[in-house]
């Protein structure tokens, strides 16, 4: 379903669950794929209990392979800064600032 809404809209931000199809595949990373093709600048952040698939969700077009459970405040953070990045790499500006939480200490990134 969400390799299919990636096909009619275009998201800021795209945040997809790894699920096991079967031992070849992975829905999350063909969720990423769909997301690239697309094209436009959204944030791609693929979340995983399984730290071994990242470099394939990388090599797809991810962000960010995220080890599950994930603080929402740091995702937050995370999608945020990269939008910010890549808005000012773009000449079009940063967006307003938000006040930021105390990070977790939790290191997001497998």
């Amino acid at each position: 379903m969400a390799v299919r809404m990636l096909t009619f809209r275009r998201y800021d931000a795209v945040i997809a669950d790894l699920e096991f199809e079967d031992w070849q595949c992975t829905r999350g990373v063909d969720v990423v794929r769909a997301a690239r093709r697309r094209g436009g600048d959204a944030v791609v952040v693929l979340l995983t209990s399984a730290g071994d698939v990242a470099p394939q969700a990388l090599a797809a077009g991810a962000d960010f392979v995220v080890r599950k459970p994930m603080p929402l405040d740091v995702l937050a953070d995370l999608i945020l800064d990269t939008s910010i990045q890549r808005r000012r790499a773009s000449g079009a500006g940063a967006p307003p600032l938000r006040p930021r939480a105390a990070r977790s200490r939790q290191s997001p990134l497998t």
